[in-house]
């Protein structure tokens, strides 16, 4: 007779019923990857398990339902990668480490809550959520991985503790319904394209510790009208704001080099106010029809 579950030396290898259903054995302390079936809509983990390995769920597209028990202290990469029907999720305080892409294109999920104790929201972590609308990053996160909240198209407003230092590229792109977004003084980068195609978004102050703004960091956040250059930027990246709303900018004198087509299709721009007296321009960096209105 086949066995239900497939377990060695404490990690459960596969899950071999048909059960839709599952309550994983007590004794199993971790769950391998890919241990589980699409047709899986609800299951059950033991208080034994502290480890949920990378893909462990992978493709569970079924899954309504799971409980994360406070043994578990590390989940690992796309651990529920296209869990498609999952809506909620809490992860315990007990857990200080999640992989990478761990909720990639969970389309439905709505909301996620997470432990006080990681260091970072990891790469793609809610890449591709786009019903994902409330979420809290915890106070003592460092670091908002590369596309960590990429194409969460539903999110409106999100808080940045002032814990976070570094936020990476694509971090936010895609991300059309947001609206505000606090970017704490505590950032001192933030990575290419973050905030492409917010379209939503109408102002943005950054934080006054910034050395430079990354190519893409808001092109296409159609509807940007305010913004302000802190002091201590040196370097405005290519098609940093490319085709938003702003009417006026003033570049500081700390700025070096702006990029090409930094403030390229911004049809509302009508005045650069160029206080830096030995800054590198480098080619188009605005459409022809604004280049005149540029004073020094």
């Amino acid at each position: 007779m086949k066995k239900e579950f497939v377990i060695e030396n404490g990690v459960l290898i596969r899950y071999a019923g048909y059960k839709t259903n599952v309550v994983i054995p007590k004794g199993v302390t971790s769950i391998g990857g890919n241990a589980f079936r699409a047709r899986v809509k609800r299951i059950t983990i033991p208080n034994s398990v502290t480890t949920i390995g990378d893909e462990a769920f992978n493709n569970c597209e079924k899954l309504v339902d799971i409980t994360i028990p406070d043994s578990v202290t590390s989940i690992g990469d796309r651990a529920f990668r296209y869990c498609t029907s999952l809506e909620s999720i809490t992860i315990p305080e007990s857990v200080t480490s999640i992989g990478k892409e761990v909720f990639f294109v969970c389309r439905n999920l709505k909301s996620a809550i997470l432990p006080k104790n990681i260091a970072e929201i990891s790469e793609g972590m809610f890449d591709g959520c786009a019903s994902l609308t409330t979420i809290t990053i915890p106070d003592g996160v460092a670091r908002v991985g590369d596309s960590a909240f990429s194409d969460c198209g539903d999110l409106v407003m999100l808080n940045i503790p002032n814990s976070v230092t570094s936020i990476g590229k694509h971090a936010f792109s895609g991300c059309v319904s947001l609206e505000s977004i606090t970017i704490p003084e505590s950032v001192t980068s933030i990575g290419q394209c973050a905030f492409w195609l917010c379209e939503s978004l109408k102002s943005i102050k950054l934080p006054s510790g910034i050395s430079n703004i990354s190519g893409g960091s808001f092109g296409f956040c159609t509807n940007l009208s305010r913004v302000n250059i802190p002091k201590g930027v040196k370097d405005i990246g290519e098609q940093a704001f490319f085709g938003s709303k702003i009417s006026k900018i003033t570049i500081p004198e700390g700025v070096k080099k702006i990029g090409r087509k930094a403030f390229g299709k911004c049809q509302k721009l009508k005045e650069i106010v160029l206080l830096s007296k030995d800054c590198k321009i480098e080619e188009y960096p605005c459409d022809e029809s604004i280049r005149s209105k540029i004073h020094i």
